[in-house]
């Protein structure tokens, strides 16, 4: 995994947040609202564009990404949104007289001219202040979240997989940490009535770190999780007020053959109140590897780097080999408060 300075810089503004609901009347004169309103495809918020910079947007748009919704906020320097070239793609031009808007999205910068990129879930994954380099951002941005054709389903497992979770510096962190403190790891069992934790290399076979509640990298995890997880895990189950238990940076790789055979996560005394595992990847330089649900299909189930796969700790699942290199996850379980 690269420890480059780059992959070291804090994370843009709402990296892996839903972005705040807003309504607003348009130009238009029409009510519109984020949350209803945007039912398909990436977001851009651009904050007091001018009308060169519509246009570079708009043609962005046409070639990556022509589903983006492009809303405009403030007033557009250089002539109207249409004189930009935005007409064709349908801009939402709010003028956000008393700068509310831009003060909630764009951190209270209301007067400079910036861009905030969300994904289909209308999750942040960029923001910056517009420049020379504006179309190459905006066409990075919009590539890295291009949906590949749809295909029809007739069996799936019942899992989230959520990227941008984890942000580079903390999966840096979180290595680092493994790399210098780590242990065989070992399968929980209940021997004479109590807890005891074992290895059983017939079970699992990987290397385990154990983050302490009083470790700061533990505290950073957290963090991630009830600004980045739980606002998705409340939109599509309901599910709320969970506490962490411990979280495990794990290796698997593929020199040692490491495995973990299919198990549920909640079926010990010691268990029974776990109610969503979350296995985040942080890196994604590896071959194999990944998770099956064997309830409902053999397909195999892996989030890009700093994104994971959130499942109830119910459901069967097995962690497959790596056929190449080493796989590091974060591993997380939410119980019931």
């Amino acid at each position: 995994m690269s420890t480059s300075q780059a992959s070291r810089q804090e994370a843009p503004l709402f990296w892996g947040q839903r972005l705040p609901n807003f309504a607003e009347i348009a130009q238009s004169g029409d009510r519109f609202e984020l949350y209803r309103d945007v039912t398909r495809g990436p977001i851009i918020v651009v904050s007091n564009p001018d009308a060169e910079g519509l246009g570079a947007i708009a043609r962005v748009m046409v070639e990556v990404a022509p589903d983006t919704n492009l809303i405009v906020l403030g007033d557009v320097g250089g002539g109207a949104p249409g004189g930009g070239g935005t007409g064709d793609i349908g801009a939402v031009h709010l003028r956000d007289p008393d700068g509310r808007l831009r003060k909630a999205l764009f951190a209270g910068r209301d007067d400079v001219r910036a861009a905030l990129v969300a994904d289909a879930d209308q999750r942040g994954i960029d923001a910056f202040v517009i420049g020379d380099d504006l179309a190459e951002r905006l066409r990075g941005a919009l590539a890295a979240i291009r949906r590949g054709p749809a295909e029809e389903r007739r069996g799936t497992a019942p899992v989230m997989v959520l990227p941008n979770i984890i942000e580079p510096a903390l999966r840096d962190a979180l290595v680092e940490a493994f790399r210098a403190r780590n242990e065989e790891g070992t399968v929980s069992v209940t021997k004479d009535g109590e807890r005891a934790d074992t290895v059983v290399p017939t079970i699992k076979r990987r290397r385990d770190l154990t983050l302490g509640r009083d470790e700061p990298l533990y505290a950073a995890v957290r963090h991630a999780l009830a600004s980045r997880v739980m606002p998705e895990l409340y939109k599509a189950w309901w599910v709320s007020h969970l506490r962490t238990e411990a979280f495990y940076v794990a290796s698997y790789t593929a020199d040692r053959g490491d495995f973990f055979t299919a198990h549920r996560d909640n079926t010990l005394p010691h268990t029974a109140d776990r109610r969503i595992a979350i296995s985040i990847e942080l890196n994604d330089d590896y071959t194999g590897g990944g998770l099956i649900f064997p309830e409902y299909s053999d397909d195999r189930w892996r989030a890009p780097a700093g994104g994971g796969v959130a499942f109830s700790c119910s459901l069967m699942h097995e962690a497959v080999a790596v056929s190449e290199g080493t796989r590091y996850v974060l591993l997380v379980f939410l119980a019931a408060a």
